[in-house]
């Protein structure tokens, strides 16, 4: 199995994030088990709201522990499988996997991830993950424009 490499949360950040607040450590990656997949991680997500979940404010998931991998979405292709719903060189959705470059995940926490001619894999973390699909509801379901309104959309409000 390979070395995994991993972002550890070592201590909760006080202001702007400093070095010593992130670790950067090797391990192996564990044997699998019985419907588990090896995950190579191929994108990563850096977004805003990390820096939240290292606090330990109130928020809407808990809080990164101390000594855990920093929480993080990604996208990667299975390497190993022990699982028959995602043979090796399948490119799935590791959920939150966190920031490290081998996952070994439950079938049941991935999602495959679509090969689209001429759609890049990054679009899955973008326009066509949870940042699309929250931007898409929000303005059907909840803004609801009507003809002649007009709709302005800021980036500065953030991913979403």
């Amino acid at each position: 199995m390979p070395i995994n490499h991993q972002w550890v949360l070592k201590r909760r950040p006080v202001g702007e994030i400093r070095p010593g607040d992130l670790d950067y450590v090797s391990s192996p990656t564990p044997a699998l088990q019985t419907s588990e997949v090896l995950v190579r991680t191929v994108y990563l997500s850096l977004d805003p709201t990390n820096r939240i979940w290292m606090s330990d404010m109130d928020q809407y998931l808990p809080p990164v522990e101390v000594g855990d991998v920093m929480r993080g979405g990604g996208i990667g292709v299975v390497e190993e499988s022990r699982s028959d719903r995602f043979p090796p060189g399948t490119l799935v959705n590791t959920g939150l996997g966190g920031w490290q470059s081998y996952l070994v995940a439950h079938e049941g926490a991935l999602t495959p991830v679509p090969v689209i001619p001429g759609v890049p894999l990054t679009a899955f973390m973008s326009v066509l993950g949870a940042t699309g699909l929250t931007a898409w509801f929000g303005m059907i379901d909840i803004c609801q424009p009507k003809a002649g309104e007009t709709v302005v959309v800021s980036a500065a409000a953030g991913a979403v």
